[in-house]
């Protein structure tokens, strides 16, 4: 004969994982400066065209190009992601 108990150290477990997940996506999601943001996205923006032509062909016929140059992404059942990012428009 089984009993149905709750699994407390899974449940113990879970929790402890979501906590920590909670905690480095706070300790990560510091808000950069406007000219920080702007900074990153343009590197990243250079560094992405540099190293791949496919890119750098479509980049040509765009008017406008959105860059996230950092993206935190975090899942256990559920997943979410965060990201600060920069709207570049082609100079006309």
């Amino acid at each position: 004969m089984t009993t149905n108990k709750p699994h407390y150290m899974l449940v113990f477990l879970v929790a402890v994982v979501a906590a920590f997940l909670f905690a480095s996506i706070n300790s990560y999601a510091a808000v950069d400066s406007k000219e920080e943001l702007n900074q990153k996205s343009q590197l990243t923006l250079q560094t992405l065209l540099k190293r791949n032509t496919s890119a750098a062909a479509l980049s040509k016929q765009a008017e406008a190009i959105l860059v996230f140059p950092n993206i935190l992404k975090a899942g256990l059942v559920f997943g979410g992601g965060y990201g600060e990012g920069v709207l570049i428009e082609k100079a006309r």
